[in-house]
């Protein structure tokens, strides 16, 4: 008997069991790329913390406490564009025209800074937290500098 593919039954069945062979040989491949990918995960966010709680007085001195807000701000809604986290930050400003674009320059250069700093990346106009920002968030927990966030950190920190 031949089903809708042309083939036999035992044909179909044979191939079957070539690609579940395949698969069950794949499987723990990817897995243990996962695994190692993981494991580089925990070793960088090891090394980014280690990094961190070296240099934190200097960090502190660093980012204001308005952009260690910011940063939370990208922690929790990472990709958006510098006037979105402005309009995050300052929600209740309202300029008019030259004002507004005066102060959405004044706001990029700040982001630019943090992206100098290493605590963001910027990828085509979009921010994102670095692992040593988020390592300097999760310090200042540690450091007990909580209210000097203004806020809770993410959970994704």
């Amino acid at each position: 008997m031949t089903g809708s593919t042309g083939l036999s039954d035992i044909q179909t069945i044979g191939t079957l069991i070539c690609a579940l062979q395949a698969l069950r040989e794949l499987v723990p491949a990817a897995f243990e790329s996962i695994k190692v990918a993981m494991h580089k995960c925990s070793t960088t966010r090891k090394r980014a913390d280690d990094w961190v709680s070296c240099h934190y007085d200097a960090m502190r001195l660093a980012v204001s406490p308005r952009s260690a807000t910011l940063l939370r701000q990208v922690c929790a809604h990472p990709g958006q564009q510098s006037r979105d986290y402005r309009k995050m930050m300052y929600p209740a400003l309202h300029l008019d025209g030259d004002a507004q674009d005066h102060f959405d320059k004044e706001f990029q250069y700040r982001m630019d800074y943090l992206v100098l700093v290493g605590v963001l990346v910027q990828e085509i106009n979009r921010y994102h937290l670095t692992e040593v920002g988020a390592a300097f968030l999760r310090a200042t927990v540690a450091e007990g500098d909580v209210a000097w966030l203004a806020g809770p950190l993410p959970e994704s920190a």
